[in-house]
């Protein structure tokens, strides 16, 4: 998965540099300027004219030095930048001495990737967070619940809750600096199948992978009037030479009493089986209306409630 985000990424680069208009020198001066692709930069060498040499800050945060080979310059501030290339050229010059200058800045560019209605890269407006460049880009392809976001920021990735961003929570709608990467691909899915008379509305589900029991219950509706939920089950499709496992599960501690949800995530070809509530409880003698009645699953159910 990694893989195939930085070739979309690598991708991105190359479109930039084919429809990149030539840009007007424009010297930084800024002592505190944290260098990054796209960034121009001109070294000089003391002593050493030869190895002087006006570059590019390429894709991977690298600048290529003539006898130093490529530096790793991403991140760092023009000083910082400075004595990398002084220790790689050390290995094969005597104490060298490089000025490093940024003859021109990298455009205020942001890339979204994958799963979008118009990937591309666009101009990074002031303001812009991650919701600003979805919408830029035509928003998802398909569902948002099925998708998997992530910002790559130089070497550092960071996953986007999706389902929160739309839910309008500030800390999956994160602030874009320039260079930063937004893809969106599509989630592992699995089928899954949730049965039983216990549940409103069985059938066939295609569901992100590893998702809970809870939520399963949840997508086929929920649960029927004398639904057994503390009966719930997971069938689980057998292993080559192994019994169909069925897994025991409790749904009525946190559909009902509020507790935590068990920690089962399903598997292709899980099936979440709800049988009905067949237990009856008898009442006859001096009472009113003498027969059957159902026993509910509650815990607390007394005579009286028979009664």
């Amino acid at each position: 998965m990694v893989l195939r985000h930085k070739s979309h990424i690598l991708a991105l680069f190359v479109l930039a540099g084919l429809v990149l208009v030539s840009r007007q020198a424009s010297w930084c001066e800024d002592s505190s300027y944290v260098l990054g692709p796209e960034d121009v930069v001109q070294v000089k060498v003391a002593r050493h004219p030869e190895l002087d040499v006006e570059a590019t800050v390429l894709p991977d945060g690298t600048v290529a030095i003539p006898r130093a080979g490529r530096v790793a310059v991403q991140g760092l501030t023009i000083a910082q930048a400075q004595k990398a290339i002084e220790d790689a050229l050390s290995k094969v010059l005597v104490s060298p001495q490089v000025t490093l200058n940024v003859k021109a800045t990298r455009p205020n560019r942001v890339y979204v990737v994958g799963q979008v209605t118009k990937p591309g890269m666009f101009e990074l407006k002031p303001g812009w967070r991650v919701a600003e460049a979805l919408a830029e880009a035509g928003w998802l392809k398909g569902k948002p619940e099925l998708a998997r976001a992530s910002l790559f920021r130089g070497d550092k990735v960071i996953p986007i809750d999706l389902m929160a961003l739309l839910r309008g929570e500030a800390s999956a709608n994160l602030p874009l600096q320039p260079g930063d990467v937004l893809s969106v691909q599509d989630a592992p899915t699995v089928r899954i199948y949730v049965n039983g008379q216990g549940v409103k509305n069985p059938g066939e589900f295609d569901v992100t992978e590893g998702l809970g029991v809870v939520e399963a219950f949840a997508l086929a509706g929920g649960a029927t009037p004398n639904a057994a939920l503390r009966k719930a089950v997971v069938v689980r499709a057998p292993k080559p030479g192994q019994p169909r496992e069925q897994i025991p599960v409790d749904l009525y501690g946190p559909l009902v009493l509020g507790k935590p949800a068990p920690d089962i995530k399903l598997q292709a070809g899980d099936t979440l089986i709800v049988p009905e509530n067949n237990a009856r409880v008898a009442v006859f003698g001096l009472v009113k209306n003498p027969g059957y009645y159902p026993l509910p699953e509650s815990e607390n159910f007394t005579v009286a409630d028979a009664i």
